[in-house]
């Protein structure tokens, strides 16, 4: 039981990682092209 929720807690810890990382790599590309419009149509694809 044990191992299995300290197994369950790095597993989100992980997405939770990789989902901070894609998202400050979305912004910094977006940003540095300057695709205002391409960066609307991604929040509302969300």
């Amino acid at each position: 039981m044990k191992m299995k929720g300290k197994t369950m807690v790095w597993i989100l810890i992980g997405i939770v990682v990789v989902m901070a990382f894609v998202i400050y790599f979305l912004f910094t590309f977006i940003q540095n092209r300057g695709l205002i419009d391409e960066s609307m149509a991604l929040v509302n694809m969300m």
